[in-house]
């Protein structure tokens, strides 16, 4: 089953730019948006240990430095 986290505060304020996200997918990859890029990798859960595994795959998009 898929997991989806979106920040709705960050340091006390709501995030800037596109929505903040974490997901993690039943197919064992976590992907996501840290506001500007976008990013993924493999990941583990084993009880509540969480590993996450290169490669670690993100866009490089210019964004705002405040959204940065």
């Amino acid at each position: 089953r898929d997991v989806v986290w979106r920040a709705v505060e960050i340091d006390g304020r709501p995030p800037i730019g596109r929505a903040v996200t974490v997901n993690f997918g039943s197919d064992g990859r976590v992907t996501g948006r840290s506001g500007c890029n976008n990013y993924s990798a493999r990941y583990r859960l084993n009880g509540t240990e969480l590993a996450v595994y290169p490669p670690f795959i993100g866009t490089q998009m210019g964004c705002p430095p405040d959204v940065m």
